[in-house]
């Protein structure tokens, strides 16, 4: 019983670290896409 444990463990670690990198690179890749955005936007407005 020990050993399920320590795997259910490591398993429920695991996936956090999972779910946390997976948010992490969706805030990235919004912030860069609003990057993008106003860009676009002030090269728009300046020619």
């Amino acid at each position: 019983m020990a050993n399920f444990q320590k795997i259910v463990s490591v398993l429920l670690v695991l996936i956090t670290v999972l779910l946390s990198l997976i948010y992490f690179e969706m805030r990235h890749n919004n912030k860069v896409q609003d990057g993008i955005h106003n860009y676009l936007y002030n090269a728009d407005h300046s020619s």
